[in-house]
């Protein structure tokens, strides 16, 4: 089972099909739940990219799916664990959390094949809504998928999730966004399990080195791009949610920070002691006031540890809590 990387890995996986397969979507969600609307899983022979249940009834879900596969007509499946009974009577999991799941064939020779649009979508820059026909009367048109819009929510689709448009017709509109993209700069070793773990929290990474022995591809695998930086701002850089400065260099982080200040990044975070940060603002002159507030350093969480994994891990689930707006807070009472 591949999940990595989420909506990206069902869209690679389904661009590599020979034959149909099928495609679980969550259309909703009650109480607690492993994932949300959106959520997706595609089902092809003995291979699955990507995760819906977090195993809780995702070996059911695939039988489910063999039927789909079989009879060519898709359908919902609801797994209802808000009861106590559930634990003795019914899967067997407690969660106390209620999903429904769309099912219907994609691939090859399936005419309502909605992976395409969302490839294009996860593609593009703003990404969009995609709209499903998951309720109809007429079953011929179950599965009907396309692009809502110019990808800005309008009256009909304020908050993506199920939508009655109808008494015919119900529609699950979902808005699929591109993955967010990390940038590093420096690609020493410490720079590989940073590249590794946000690849693997569904980043596109891209790194930069001043140094050509270092910017080699084959030493970031889960990089998409590697490259070297020449003084220039890289291009697609405005794509960045977050950029890294790791070079270890200080003359390497000043050209690069003067290069992209201009440039609206949410998270800028430079390797080092709030002294170092506060040297390479002061060097920059006019660029580092509008850099001042976006500009982070030290890096990272306080999670403990030392190994450059555990760095890595720290700065990583900084980016997340600011991209995700999270509290930081252990969740547990």
């Amino acid at each position: 089972m591949n999940c990595v990387n989420g909506i990206r890995a069902v869209v690679e996986a389904h661009a590599q099909l020979k034959k149909p397969a099928v495609l679980a979507t969550v259309i909703d969600t009650r109480g607690s739940s492993y994932r949300k609307a959106g959520a997706r899983m595609l089902i092809h022979a003995d291979e699955v990219t990507g995760i819906v249940g977090g195993g809780c009834f995702d070996d059911d879900l695939i039988a489910q799916a063999r039927q789909v596969h079989q009879t060519g007509e898709p359908q919902t499946v609801l797994y209802d664990m808000t009861s106590p009974d559930d634990v003795l009577w019914g899967l067997g999991m407690g969660c106390n959390g209620a999903v429904t799941v769309f099912l219907q064939p994609v691939g090859p020779g399936i005419s309502d094949d909605p992976l395409p649009l969302v490839a294009e979508l996860v593609q593009s820059d703003a990404g969009g809504y995609v709209a499903t026909v998951v309720d109809c009367q007429t079953p011929d048109r179950l599965g009907a998928s396309w692009i809502v819009g110019d990808g800005q929510p309008g009256p009909a689709m304020a908050d993506a999730g199920l939508q009655k448009v109808d008494d015919e017709l119900g529609l699950f509109v979902d808005h699929v966004e591109p993955p967010p993209k990390l940038g590093i700069f420096g690609a020493g070793a410490d720079a590989l399990p940073l590249a590794d773990i946000a690849a693997q929290t569904g980043w596109l990474v891209e790194v930069w080195d001043h140094r050509p022995g270092f910017a080699v591809a084959s030493r970031f695998p889960m990089a998409e791009r590697v490259s070297v930086f020449a003084d220039e701002k890289p291009e697609g850089i405005e794509r960045c949610f977050a950029v890294v400065v790791m070079s270890h260099s200080f003359a390497a982080d000043l050209r690069f920070l003067n290069t992209v200040a201009d440039v609206d990044i949410p998270y800028v975070g430079v390797l080092g002691p709030v002294a170092r940060r506060q040297m390479l603002l002061e060097q920059m002159g006019d660029k580092g006031p509008p850099l001042e507030s976006r500009l982070r350093g030290p890096i990272g969480l306080d999670l403990g540890g030392e190994l450059p994994e555990e760095i890595a891990l720290s700065v990583v689930s900084e980016i997340q809590l600011l991209r995700y707006r999270g509290s930081g807070r252990q969740l547990s009472p």
